[in-house]
């Protein structure tokens, strides 16, 4: 299939068009609910960007990519996943008052750790 997707790329052809691969992509509807604590917009972002988790997991799951470009997609790959933690912590500790509504990544996680 890669070899495929190559040649019709250097052709100048469309993408094969190849479905994604159902049930790999969480919906939206099932992860918005495991964050009563944070406003339906900060749901849907967080469930948005871990379905953008999905898609990337997928991805480095199926394709080999070596050398540094491997090494940077890979790299790439995990920033949406700290998104997600920073998202979650921050609120979570606003929500709780335990930090003002300036609260940053290392605010929050000194307030945890306290």
């Amino acid at each position: 299939m890669a070899q495929e997707l190559s040649r019709r790329i250097k052709r100048g052809k469309s993408c094969l068009k190849v479905p994604f691969p159902k049930g790999t992509i969480r919906r939206i509807k099932y992860l918005k609910g495991r964050w009563p604590y944070l406003s339906e917009s900060d749901q849907r972002t967080v469930a948005c960007t871990i379905q953008l988790c999905d898609v990337n997991r997928w991805q480095l799951n199926v394709w080999d990519i070596s050398l540094t470009a491997g090494s940077m997609w890979e790299w790439h790959s995990t920033l949406p996943v700290v998104a997600v933690i920073e998202t979650l912590e921050v609120l979570f500790v606003r929500k709780m008052g335990w930090s003002g509504d300036r609260c940053s990544f290392k605010d929050a996680n000194d307030a945890l750790r306290d």
